[in-house]
Formats: structure tokens, C-alpha cells, sequence
């Protein structure tokens, strides 16, 4: 009798358990070595647990929501050379009603890079273009990154290229396995849905037997489930309309597709997947946002449409491409960040004497001293004693940057910019007034330059000279802050016994709560009145 192999957990890094959340194998499922048994998952990531061993599964004594450790029992697996044995003395057993029951297929619910490899089936080679696939836009998007090269093989699914757009970054994977060519674009170049990509050498499927030449096992249905067949890959016109969610809530999803799903808040109980056992493959969650952002915001119902002109006389003016990159970037600013407001009123009395003390020596300077290049330097000042808001999420990441660029919102004709003033930390207020203004001028102008946009830390939106008390400004992602100022005003304010007239500037503060505590942004507005009010700290 075969000798079996007792699998354990390997070393998890940690010695917290961690939870079962899928198993991928049966018993009497055969396997290869390296391929996934099991999925665990723990606060800070997914992890598939593979065989030591190419064999037969014997036994499972893990299940689905079991909290594991290092060293726990997953199963026995009897070794390769002794499954065939057991196989001939399954074949030369006689019939009996129990062969009528599916039988465990080969090697399913391999690695997500096998499964997709041996669905090319018998190959044969070929010369293919891939081309850029649809992308839900007519506008040219960047290529941020290669990740392949020309000579290199790659598997069906491998990451190529990945594309950056306004609303968001997609990868391309290669739609067959084979070798690459040549490639016709690279890092930088701006694409659009149809252009080519990459010449390959492809792995092309042969036609499937016949069913009346060889029987076809059947694999079993996920738990759950009542189908026994993987759905098919989703087509962009079946997700204009919401997915029915798989039956049972059954899914299989390796770690980087569901810490995909994570950063664009997707449910992936509500994709069909197109991987074998209808696994789901990244490119299954690409294509489900895509058609989530056609249908309205990722799950939330679209607006009702309305004939406007049954009520009365109506125009309609077609957005420009800024309007549109606009509304887009602030829907997807509001609904992907936890915004949370803090109010502050800084005393800023002293801070306007200074002002009109100086005016001459501004005209002569050629600048004009509003409270604008005041508070810009307030912001480099509170970045730099505050660094927790001089942050960006990637990812699972926090990026601190130890620089202090600050962005400045200017109304244009043409819709808001907010162009960057760099290093404001190293420039006297006479400096950060010149390049403001100057700023201001081009954004109106429509000459500002990509890279005069990018790089901010935080952004100010001033609102003073329009009027107003209050207002919350939405966060310029990626920064995690914004600063709104809204119109000064002299009120009362109780020192020494009696009232004196006191000049206030409301600010109201924006941050996202996944990055800045509530303490932090109370600490981050007073710092910002204290430097207000005492305008030695900003003019020295």
C-alpha cells in the first residue's frame, strides 16, 4: 500500500492564525507540485498554500473558515508514482452505479497561469497582432509601464502593458500565450482602444475532439452551487447591465485579483468569472468597473433621464473634454474617499497690518500681496510639522514625501486648474506672491504645462474674495488634504475684559480619514491660525 504525505502549513511570517478562505482541491483530486491547495487570507493579504508534491489528494482535514497556524495539518497526499496504481485498480474494477458519478478532474484549480495556459490546448503557432482592447473611451490614455519585452514568452493573462487614464490605471494582458516579437508602442505613448500593441507568436488552440470521440469528465460544482460548468467569459454587452451574483455566493479569486478588487471597492461575489471552475481572472474585475463606470458609479443605480423640455425651453451644450475630466475626477474623489471636514477661524489682524504696511513695497515689486501667498506658506510650514498629511495611499502603502509642493485652485473660463507652486518651504512670501500671481495668469491664459499641475502635497481653494462663511472643498486626489478659505470678516472678540473688532478668516479643512486621524486634523487647523496670526513666522 502507498506510503501517504502529511501537508502542513508552511511558515506564515506570523504566529496569529490565519482563516481558510476557499479550498481549491478534493479528496481524490490529483495535483501537481507547487499547485494551490488552499487560500488563506489575514489583515494584510491573500496567500495560496501550494502542494509540496505532485500526487493524489488522499485526505482534507482543513475547511472553509478554519483558523490556521504554521505547522497545522492541511491534508495527505499520496506520491505520483503510487496514484497510477490505484488508478489500474480503479480501471479493473467492474462496472457498478457509482461510475455514472462525476469523477475528479486532472489537475483542476491549478495556478490561475496554468489554468489559462492549458486552455490553448494542442497549439499551433501563428503570427498575431494584440491590439489596445476596448477601454469604455475615445481619448488617448498613457502607457506607465512595459512589463514584457521583445523575445520573451508570456502566458495567456500575463500583465503587458498597464495604462493610465484620468479616472483610473488598467492592466493589459496578453489574450493568448507565446512569444513576443516585436513591440509597437512603449512606456509614455498615448493609445486609444484599436491600436496595435505587440506582434506575437501565438499558441493557437485546435479544435476541441468531438464528444462522441472522447468523453469529457465532468467536473463537480463548487460548493454551493448548483452548475456544474463555468460561466462564460462576461462580453462587454452583458455588463452594461448589473451581474446576477453567483449562485450561492461562491467565488475563486487568487490574491492579486482580489487585492485588485480591493482597490476598486469591488464586490467580487457579483462577478462571473472566466477562469476555469469559473475562477476570476484580473481581467474579469477590469471589465466588470468598466462596465460599472458605463452604468453609473460601481454598483450605484444611474440617474434617471428626464426631458428637460417637456417643462419649458432647454439648450444643451456639450461638456468640454476639462468639464468632463473634472466632474469625473470629483465624482470619483468623493466616493472613493472618506472625507471628513475640520472648521477652524484664524485671527489674522496683525497678518493684514502687515499687509498694508508694506503695500508700497509690493507695487514695487510688482506683486500683489492678498492673503493667498500667506496661506500657501502656512500649508508648507503645517506640512512640515505635520508630515502624516504630506502623505499618498498606493496601494496598501503610505508615501511620504519629504518635500513641500502646494497646490492653488484658479477659477478659469474653462473650468478649475489647480496648478503647483514647488519647494514653498525654501521661498520667502514676496517670492511664493510673484509665482502665484503668475500661475494664476497662465491658468487663465490656458499655458500652463502638464507638469505645472502634478507633484502637489496639498491644495489651497480660496473662496475669499466671492463671499461665503463656510464651505467643504473635496480632496484633490492623490493628496489626502484641502484647505478652504472662505471671505474674511471683522467680528468681536472678548481680550481683556471687553470686545475689540477682530479680523477672522473662516478655513475649513478636508482629509481622508483612511490616512489623517480626527486629532491630527484638529492639530493641523490650529497650527495653521497660530502661524496666521503671528505673521513673524511667515515672513522671516
Amino acid at each position: 500500500m502507498a506510503a501517504s504525505t502529511r501537508v502542513v502549513i508552511p511558515n506564515l511570517g506570523t504566529d496569529e492564525a490565519v482563516e481558510v478562505i476557499e479550498v481549491l482541491v478534493g479528496a481524490g483530486d490529483r495535483v501537481k507540485a507547487e499547485q494551490p491547495l488552499i487560500v488563506l487570507e489575514s489583515d494584510k493579504a491573500s496567500m495560496e498554500i501550494p502542494s509540496p508534491i505532485a500526487g493524489q489528494i488522499e485526505k482534507l482535514t482543513v475547511a472553509k473558515g478554519d483558523q490556521v497556524k504554521e505547522g497545522d495539518e492541511i491534508g495527505f497526499i499520496v506520491v505520483a508514482d503510487a496514484a497510477p496504481n490505484r488508478a489500474k485498480q480503479q480501471a479493473a474494477a467492474p462496472a457498478s452505479p457509482d461510475l455514472a458519478k462525476p469523477q475528479p478532474v486532472e489537475q483542476e484549480e491549478a495556478t490561475e497561469r496554468e489554468d489559462a495556459t492549458k486552455q490553448e490546448g494542442r497549439a499551433e503557432e501563428e503570427e498575431v497582432m494584440v491590439n489596445i482592447p476596448d477601454l469604455g473611451t475615445d481619448e488617448a490614455v498613457a502607457i506607465i509601464e512595459v512589463h514584457c519585452k521583445e523575445g520573451q514568452t508570456v502566458a495567456k493573462d500575463d500583465v503587458l502593458i498597464v495604462l493610465e487614464s484620468d479616472k483610473a490605471s488598467m492592466e493589459i494582458p496578453a489574450p493568448h500565450a507565446g512569444q513576443i516579437l516585436s513591440l509597437k508602442c512603449k512606456k509614455g505613448d498615448q493609445v486609444k482602444s484599436g491600436d496595435p500593441l505587440a506582434l506575437m507568436l501565438a499558441k493557437r488552440a485546435s479544435p476541441a475532439p468531438s464528444p462522441s470521440a472522447t468523453p469529457s469528465p465532468v467536473a463537480p460544482a463548487a460548493v454551493g452551487s448548483t452548475a456544474a460548468s463555468a460561466p462564460p467569459t462576461p462580453s462587454a454587452a452583458t455588463l452594461a447591465q448589473p451581474p446576477a451574483a453567483p449562485t450561492g455566493g461562491v467565488f475563486y479569486a487568487g490574491p492579486a485579483v482580489r487585492r485588485l478588487a480591493r482597490e476598486f471597492g469591488v464586490d467580487l461575489r457579483q462577478i462571473r468569472g472566466s477562469g476555469v471552475r469559473g475562477r476570476i481572472l484580473k481581467e474579469d474585475v477590469q471589465l466588470y468597473v468598466r462596465g460599472a463606470l458605463r452604468r453609473g458609479e460601481a454598483g450605484l443605480p444611474a440617474p434617471p433621464t428626464v426631458d428637460f423640455a417637456q417643462f419649458g425651453k432647454t439648450q444643451s451644450i456639450a461638456m468640454t473634454r476639462m468639464q468632463k475630466t473634472i466632474a469625473q475626477n470629483m465624482r470619483g474623489a468623493w466616493l472613493n474617499i472618506p472625507h471628513v471636514a475640520q472648521f477652524e477661524d484664524a485671527d489674522i489682524t496683525d497678518l493684514d497690518a502687515w499687509r498694508k504696511e508694506h503695500k508700497a513695497e509690493a507695487e514695487q515689486k510688482g506683486v500683489k500681496l492678498s492673503p493667498v501667498p500667506f496661506l500657501i506658506k502656512a500649508l508648507a510650514l503645517a506640512l512640515r510639522e505635520l508630515p502624516q498629511f504630506n502623505v499618498s495611499i498606493r496601494g496598501d502603502e503610505l508615501v511620504h514625501k519629504h518635500y513641500y509642493h502646494i497646490g492653488m485652485a484658479v477659477d478659469t473660463p474653462n473650468g478649475l486648474v489647480v496648478p503647483v507652486l514647488r519647494n514653498v518651504d525654501q521661498k520667502s512670501i514676496w517670492t511664493i506672491a510673484a509665482e502665484a500671481s503668475a500661475l494664476a495668469s497662465r491658468a487663465r491664459n490656458r499655458s500652463l504645462k502638464r507638469e505645472d499641475m502634478q507633484g502637489g502635497c496639498i491644495t489651497l481653494s480660496n473662496l475669499g474674495n466671492l463671499g461665503g462663511t463656510q464651505f467643504t472643498p473635496i480632496i484633490n486626489p492623490p493628496e489626502v488634504a484641502i484647505l478652504g478659505a472662505s471671505k474674511m470678516v471683522y467680528r468681536p472678540v472678548y481680550t481683556d475684559g471687553k470686545f475689540v473688532p477682530r479680523l477672522i478668516l473662516p478655513l475649513a479643512l478636508s482629509y481622508d480619514h483612511r490616512a489623517v486621524n480626527g486629532v491630527d486634523g484638529a492639530k493641523f487647523t490650529s497650527f495653521i491660525a497660530r502661524v496666521l496670526r503671528d505673521v513673524s513666522q511667515l515672513t522671516a
